[in-house]
């Protein structure tokens, strides 16, 4: 990352633009390779705060479009680097919280459907153990109001559509399997983890071989991000 951060860094003059538009579609194209291409940009920030701050900018904008024009997946990937920049010290920990609340206040809409709901969560619920640690060291407080939230919203949650995930069929209840729903199982993973101390090395972390350096960075602050009206 370092060597094509500073190949980058001598194009900025001359192909700002065309460096900032391929950076924010890796989100959304190479989602599988989030920690690299956050790391690559949190070495670009270290070296420009404008720049940095021209990436965080259209990565909102992004979002906000995404989430308007209903391509989940997308505003999912897009939500997940904008947390993950964290780890590269591109954002201050309190905005990873405060976009992760405005997400989780969706929870408590009555009048949106669960699917509606349960996507919200998902999204947060699933960004979550890429940012988890740094939140949990600097901002334990606002970041454990979000976990209880979470975990008051998967326990009132309807479950009615579990019977129908069921593989077997049958009248005894010893051949009876067991079937969870999918935000269940992935609460019970994040509670194991919580357990653990969110110690996890499911995936490549390669800012952590910049320490220095991104520690020196001057670091951004998200705008608030307003989740659209059902």
């Amino acid at each position: 990352a370092l060597p094509i951060s500073g190949i980058l860094e001598g194009e900025l003059v001359n192909e700002r633009t065309k460096i900032l538009e391929l950076l924010c579609q890796t989100p959304t194209c190479l989602p599988d390779r989030t920690t690299v291409y956050t790391t690559l940009v949190g070495l670009l920030n270290a070296k420009s705060y404008n720049f940095g701050a021209s990436i965080v900018e259209k990565l909102i904008e992004g979002l906000t479009k995404s989430l308007e024009e209903r391509r989940f997946t997308d505003a999912r990937h897009l939500f997940r680097f904008l947390a993950d920049l964290v780890n590269s010290n591109v954002i201050i920990p309190a905005s990873v919280t405060l976009l992760m609340e405005s997400f989780v206040s969706v929870l408590l809409e009555r009048e949106s459907p669960q699917v509606r709901t349960d996507w919200y969560a998902y999204v947060v619920m699933t960004t979550i153990p890429w940012v988890a640690e740094v939140l949990a060291d600097k901002r334990r407080p606002e970041f454990e109001k979000i976990l209880d939230k979470l975990q008051n919203y998967v326990g009132r949650r309807k479950k009615d559509h579990v019977t129908g995930l069921a593989v077997w069929n049958s009248s005894t209840s010893e051949s009876k399997i067991s079937e969870e729903d999918y935000l269940d199982v992935l609460w019970s993973q994040i509670q194991s983890m919580h357990n653990d101390g969110w110690k996890l090395r499911f995936f490549p972390k390669p800012y952590r071989g910049f320490g220095q350096l991104l520690r020196e960075a001057l670091q951004q602050a998200l705008p608030q991000v307003r989740p659209p009206p059902h």
